[in-house]
């Protein structure tokens, strides 16, 4: 394994084997732009910014006192607040709920840099998003995402958006043209390490954010964007309590399920094993730490509430965590990334 010179062991590593391999995501408190990618195959690119700054633990008082514990620091995204209201974006709930989540995320970036106004809305093939969707004789969930966030872009019932929504002056861009619009034509695939999209000088002018890092960007707009309702947020943080998160603990997740379509999943829990007992000699001094194990699976269009608060949890319990081992097969994991501190 790669080390930088002069720094402490490697907090955030992807390994990549085969086609179909398990993949592992290990992260710690280091800094986005410290990100290595190591292959174990020949011809390997690093995706590493290089960086001087010593890395820094963060202080840990227990699960209840960590940052999504807590009611959010930094204030609520100002939704009315942009020049040009006679158009409008908006974004549907596409997908799982991190992979949804994350198209808004990234997408509500792209309009507030451009002062115009957006809006969410759970549209898709049966007028509402799978996530909120029920056959009878359950009934759908609308809106889905307002069970457990606070309210994400305008109203959809607001002036400007009705307004915009009669001249014909909506815009839906999909993931592909999201992507572009960061990235260009480099938007597929792993960057390498030199590649200057990855940790790019951003602004958001009615954010009044100037020559902010990519990276920090989208996760100081996370925090301002998604915000967990007080009530999940206190039921997930009590759950956590409740398994005695006092002390600097690794989550472990392993991804089973729908993904198996679409990869080769590890069954054998020996390479968290091994993951982990790295963690326990470089980052606990030896001593095995309290594991926390969130299962990922496939939900189906029946489960609810309750699996979406033990999700939350889950979530809550990877960005807090000292050492976190998981999949990249997921879009949890980069999400995952964007909730954990900033440094």
């Amino acid at each position: 394994m790669t080390q930088l010179t002069n720094r402490k062991p490697r907090d955030f590593t992807l390994l990549f084997g085969g086609i179909g391999s398990l993949l592992l995501l290990l992260l710690t408190t280091l800094q986005p732009q410290d990100i290595q990618f190591n292959q174990k195959a020949s011809n390997t690119s690093s995706l590493k910014k290089p960086a001087t700054n010593e890395v820094s633990d963060n202080p840990f008082g227990g699960i209840e006192t960590s940052e999504w514990c807590v009611e959010p620091a930094e204030p609520p995204i100002p939704y009315d607040r942009c020049k040009f209201d006679s158009i409008m974006f908006r974004f549907g709930v596409y997908g799982g709920l991190t992979n949804a989540l994350h198209f808004i995320l990234k997408g509500s970036i792209w309009a507030m840099q451009e002062d115009v106004c957006f809006y969410v809305t759970g549209n898709g093939d049966q007028g509402v998003s799978k996530l909120a969707y029920r056959e009878a004789p359950e009934e759908t969930i609308n809106p889905f995402l307002e069970r457990y966030f606070e309210p994400i872009g305008l109203p959809k019932s607001s002036d400007k958006v009705q307004n915009a929504a009669k001249s014909g002056k909506v815009f839906e861009p999909n993931y592909r043209q999201i992507q572009f619009h960061e990235y260009g034509k480099r938007s597929g695939g792993l960057q390498k390490e030199d590649c200057p999209d990855r940790h790019k000088n951003c602004n958001i002018e009615n954010l009044d954010l100037w020559n902010k890092e990519n990276i920090w960007l989208k996760k100081h707009v996370m925090r301002r964007l998604l915000r967990i309702l007080p009530e999940r947020r206190t039921e997930a943080c009590s759950r956590l309590n409740q398994h005695g998160l006092d002390e600097k603990f690794i989550a472990m997740s392993v991804r089973g399920g729908d993904k198996a379509i679409e990869y080769k999943l590890e069954s054998s829990m020996q390479p968290y094993i091994d993951e982990a007992e790295k963690a326990i000699k470089s980052h606990f001094n030896g001593r095995a730490p309290t594991v926390f194990v969130a299962k990922i699976k496939h939900w189906t269009l029946q489960e609810t509430d309750d699996h979406y608060n033990k999700f939350l949890t889950e979530l809550i319990a990877m960005a807090s965590a000292t050492y976190w081992i998981g999949v990249a097969t997921t879009n949890v994991s980069l999400f995952v990334y964007f909730m954990r501190a900033y440094e």
